[in-house]
């Protein structure tokens, strides 16, 4: 289970950070020397769930160029997530839901908040990408009190302080969110918010 918290400042700058818990469905806990976090290019990415799904995306997918005239929601919705979507494909992570009352859905086991050109989008399990109307965004199991954090802070702006304090009470108040935390930063090129 997880916590990655973002936030997005002035001028496009998004301060990201997450924990370091490995927890499986029994509950057991390992502290994890890898990070759920990385930079791809323009990207900050941050991700909860399958490793599987996070390495593939941080070491076999890279992300298609986005044409200038392409307006951002579009290029998420379409060329960056089926750029995603066959990395994930080509390393064995993508799957057909077995429900008998739907159509088969593909599925990954992966949630991911990525950080772009000042906005903030969270790619759910279902391969949906929704860009967030709030400065800041949580996922994971400890996503609710970092949300809360992330609420209460709003004065602070972007910031690392405010970052590890949504990231530690979602480690007080979730079983499944353990430090060391990581914060990443970019210095920001954002594009005007709609």
């Amino acid at each position: 289970m997880t916590c990655i918290a973002a936030v997005v400042g002035p001028r496009g700058k998004i301060v990201m950070g997450g924990d370091s818990a490995s927890t499986d469905s029994n509950w057991q806990q390992l502290s994890a020397a890898e990070d759920k976090l990385f930079r791809l290019g323009e990207f900050i990415i941050g991700t909860s769930g399958s490793w599987r799904g996070a390495q593939l995306a941080r070491y076999a997918f890279i992300p298609p160029k986005r044409l200038t005239r392409t307006p951002i929601d579009q290029y998420m919705a379409t060329s960056f997530i089926d750029g995603l979507r066959k990395a994930w494909k080509e390393g064995g992570h993508l799957f057909k839901s077995k429900s008998e009352d739907e159509p088969a859905e593909e599925t990954v086991g992966t949630t991911m908040l990525i950080g772009y050109r000042g906005m903030l989008w969270i790619a759910e399990s279902d391969l949906q990408v929704i860009r967030m109307r709030d400065d800041y965004a949580a996922i994971g199991s400890g996503a609710d009190v970092a949300l809360g954090a992330l609420w209460a802070t709003q004065q602070e702006g972007a910031t690392k302080v405010r970052i590890l304090t949504a990231l530690k009470a979602a480690e007080r108040y979730n079983a499944a969110v353990r430090g060391p935390f990581l914060v990443l930063t970019n210095e920001g090129t954002g594009e005007p918010k709609a």
